[in-house]
């Protein structure tokens, strides 16, 4: 039988650890040995993945002096990509991990996230693939001029061994034209498997709140868009009838917190804190609204969209493509007046013309794009 591993951080908090256990199934189902390679241990699997496991502690910038030492003198153009320096260690001993896992030159190898992909940019495999999550771009930080050149160079390099995959065309274009990546790029995106995750969403906490509900779901951050949410809220009619939740942990919950005060709509507005998995709550709302300033894929939009909901979204990278046939759903991120004319307009039209899935984001579709890497 042959294995597949699927490489990542850890399965803390976000939309990557949903990708990797979706994904650990998608490739089981298949028939394939599915083995989950973590660099840490925070976070928790599904019972059925459990003994699917494996740790893997990589060096990185506070391990060993010479590395330290030269981390420290290149701070400045790899904080934020990761201790470049450690990379032959790291490759050594992921290798050891593949001898004890028996893996040979016909299994794949997939690594997830960025962090994990700088740490392991020196592994070599005929079937590795590395998959882009996000904005390549965004690693370069408020660099600019030629430390900027050097950052997006560093970027660049993480993925020159192994097949590239992107979740979107955003992504893909952002990693070609601004990052300077060489190389073909594949777009597949995460993808959902629809009929789990209604099944999921029967059994998953539901929201004990009397009122209608708008929903959105993402990290508490200001990328997120969830200031801009609740001040939309705030002018729309729809305060009148509906509550709204946000569904998520992060930094601006205080923020958020005294906005909605601020506004008069605090008790209207509820931050449901990070709930696992969020489907039930997704699933009795009237409307998902994801009002994000950038997104690599926005998977929390597609959930929605599966589990039937009406969905307004910004109109930015990987949202747009996922609602490509409905730019009638789409606002400019950041518009407040326009995201609560859309929010009244479509709450008025009772979910009529509601956005479906694409079907290349079905898990078919995705598992034989990935086979055929």
């Amino acid at each position: 039988m042959k294995k597949v591993l699927l490489v990542t951080g850890s399965m803390k908090i976000g939309g990557l650890n949903s990708v990797i256990v979706e994904h650990a199934r998608m490739f089981l189902s298949a028939g394939y040995d599915v083995r989950i390679i973590l660099t840490s241990r925070k976070g928790e699997l599904p019972e059925d993945l459990q003994d699917k496991i494996h740790y893997l502690d990589l060096e990185n910038a506070e391990s060993g002096l010479v590395v330290r030492l030269l981390y420290a003198v290149f701070r400045t153009f790899l904080k934020g990509i990761g201790n470049l320096f450690a990379a032959q260690k790291n490759r050594a001993l992921f290798e050891n991990l593949m001898l004890e896992l028996g893996v040979n030159n016909e299994d794949m190898i997939v690594i997830h996230g960025f962090k994990v992909t700088a740490a392991l940019r020196e592994l070599r495999h005929p079937n590795l693939v590395k998959v882009m999550h996000e904005i390549q771009s965004k690693h370069a930080g408020k660099s600019v001029g030629w430390v900027r050149r050097i950052r997006y160079r560093l970027i660049a390099a993480c993925y020159e061994q192994g097949k590239r995959v992107a979740v979107s065309r955003a992504v893909k274009d952002d990693y070609v034209k601004e990052v300077g990546g060489h190389g073909a790029v594949t777009v597949i995106g995460n993808g959902v498997n629809v009929s789990a995750l209604v099944e999921a969403s029967m059994t998953a906490p539901s929201m004990n709140i009397s009122r209608p509900y708008i929903v959105s779901v993402g990290r508490l951050v200001e990328v997120k868009g969830f200031d801009v949410l609740i001040r939309a809220f705030a002018k729309s009619n729809a305060r009148h009838t509906h509550d709204l939740v946000i569904v998520g942990e992060g930094k601006e919950r205080g923020a958020l917190c005294c906005l909605s005060k601020e506004l008069g709509v605090d008790d209207r507005v509820h931050l449901a804190g990070y709930v696992k998995p969020p489907f039930g709550i997704v699933r009795e709302a009237t409307l998902y609204v994801g009002a994000s300033f950038h997104e690599g894929f926005g998977l929390a939009l597609l959930e929605a969209m599966c589990l039937g909901l009406p969905v307004v979204a910004s109109r930015v990278s990987g949202f747009e493509e996922i609602m490509e046939a409905y730019p009638e759903c789409m606002f400019e991120a950041g518009n407040v007046e326009e995201l609560a004319r859309l929010i009244d307009q479509t709450l008025l039209s009772d979910g009529k013309g509601r956005p479906a899935m694409p079907e290349r984001y079905d898990f078919d579709e995705i598992l034989k794009n990935y086979l055929l890497l």
